[in-house]
C-alpha cells in the first residue's frame, strides 16, 4: 500500500500564479518550455512533488531558489485533477496564487534566468498545455481580492502613487475609472497617508507619494 501512494503521490506539481507590479502594470512570471509538446511556449513555473515535501514547501522553495526572491507571500487556489488535462501524461496540478512586492522584483530582476519573464497580464505570449486556463481562474481570485483591502500591501509595501494604483485596479478589473472620482474614493477609505514627498522619476508634474498606514483595517473598497 506504501508504494503504492508514493507512486501516485509523484503524479502531482505544484505551480504558482505569481503577480508582480511595475509602474502600475500588473504582470505575471512566466518560464519558456524548451521541451515538446509545446516547446518554445510559455508556462507557469511548478515542479513536481516528492514524498518529502508538501505542495507549497515545494513551490515556495522553487521560487526562492530559482528566482532568488526573499520572501514569497503564496496560498492555494484550486486543484486540477483531469486525468485528460496534460497530452503526454496524467498529472494534478495544486495551483498557488504568490505575489511579489516591486522592492523585491528591483533587486533580483537581473539576477533571473533568461528564460523567465514578467508579461504584462494584458499582453499574454502563447501559453502551453492548459495553463491559459489557470491563469484565468487565478486572475479572478486576484480581482475579488483586490476588491478590498487585504492584499493591497502586498503589491505596495512602500511608497506609491495614487495613478499607480489606479492602474493596477483598471488592469484587473478590465475598466476605466475617472481620475478625481479614484483619488476621492480611495483616500476617504483613510488607509493610507501622505509621505510629504513626490514621485519624480516620471514626466510631467510629480505625483504625490503615500503608503499604507500600519495594520489597516480591511475593507470593501469597491
Amino acid at each position: 500500500m506504501g508504494t503504492v501512494a508514493k507512486e501516485y503521490y509523484h503524479l502531482v506539481e505544484a505551480t504558482a500564479c505569481l503577480y508582480t507590479t511595475q509602474h502600475g502594470h500588473v504582470k505575471v512570471l512566466l518560464v519558456k518550455n524548451e521541451e515538446e509538446p509545446y516547446k518554445g511556449y510559455w508556462v507557469l513555473p511548478r515542479k513536481y512533488v516528492n514524498d518529502s515535501q508538501t505542495c507549497y514547501q515545494t513551490i515556495y522553495e522553487t521560487l526562492v531558489c530559482q528566482f532568488h526572491f526573499n520572501h514569497v507571500y503564496l496560498e492555494e487556489t484550486f486543484s486540477n485533477s483531469n486525468p485528460k488535462r496534460l497530452p503526454d501524461e496524467s498529472l494534478i496540478s495544486i495551483n498557488y496564487l504568490g505575489f511579489v512586492n516591486d522592492y523585491e522584483l528591483e533587486k533580483h530582476t537581473e539576477e533571473l534566468n533568461m528564460e523567465a519573464k514578467w508579461f504584462d497580464i494584458q499582453e499574454l505570449p502563447k501559453i502551453g498545455y492548459d495553463y491559459q486556463d489557470t491563469l484565468d481562474m487565478t486572475k479572478q481570485r486576484l480581482k475579488e481580492k483586490l476588491l478590498s483591502s487585504e492584499i493591497l500591501k502586498q503589491f505596495f509595501p512602500s511608497d506609491f502613487t495614487l495613478p499607480e494604483i489606479q492602474k493596477v485596479y483598471e488592469s484587473i478589473l478590465d475598466k476605466k475609472f475617472d481620475r478625481r472620482n479614484f483619488r476621492k474614493k480611495f483616500i476617504s477609505l483613510g488607509l493610507i497617508e501622505d509621505t510629504n514627498d513626490y514621485d519624480i522619476k516620471g514626466t510631467g508634474r510629480p505625483a504625490k507619494l503615500y503608503r499604507f498606514k500600519e495594520n489597516i483595517e480591511i475593507k470593501k473598497l469597491f
